[in-house]
């Protein structure tokens, strides 16, 4: 099989020209990167993240917000990223992604083969697929802790119990006199 390889420009002109409505700016020539030659790697793209070739002709306006979503991870993806950042993945400018939507990014994120970092909200997302968390502290110090969102969040909880509990007891022996019961 021979692919045919052409610039994304020429790609958006030829697009733009034989368009019924020139002034319409396209599914494709948005997706288009310049680093992007073949016009097979963008339906590939598409096609992963369930867009796929049926909304080849659809302005981008026209995408409800699931559509907007898959788009913008397409755009992310054709420019081969070692290192996927998504910000808040399941939450739209309209709201909150679907179940399906959702279950369909879990499993996009899962078997990504390079490093996702996510910034989520979304505690049941993060849970199901977050094998390592990257934890900043107060001070910019930055710890690594192995499990699930939920794993670390509690060590993070009980460190901080325990820092706490340490600071109180240290107030309450530097007030001599002062009889209380800790419990």
């Amino acid at each position: 099989m021979n692919a045919m390889c052409i610039s994304s420009e020429r790609y958006c002109s030829v697009l733009k020209k034989h368009a019924s409505n020139p002034s319409s700016v396209y599914l494709f020539c948005s997706c288009v990167i310049n680093n992007i030659n073949t016009l097979w790697d963008i339906i590939q793209v598409l096609e992963n993240v369930k867009l796929g070739p049926r909304l080849e002709r659809r302005t981008i306006n026209t995408l409800n917000a699931s559509q907007h979503a898959r788009l913008q991870l397409a755009v992310a993806l054709l420019q081969t990223p070692d290192v996927l950042l998504l910000d808040q993945p399941t939450e739209t400018k309209a709201g909150n992604l679907s179940y399906d939507d959702i279950q369909d990014l879990t499993d996009f994120v899962s078997n990504f083969p390079k490093t996702c970092v996510v910034n989520s909200t979304d505690e049941d997302f993060l849970n199901s697929f977050t094998d390592t968390v990257l934890h900043i502290d107060a001070n910019g110090n930055v710890e690594k802790l192995a499990g699930s969102y939920s794993s670390a969040k509690q060590v993070i909880a009980n460190r901080a119990r325990a820092e706490l509990s340490e600071v109180m007891e240290e107030k309450y022996r530097a007030k001599p006199g002062n009889i209380g019961i800790l419990m």
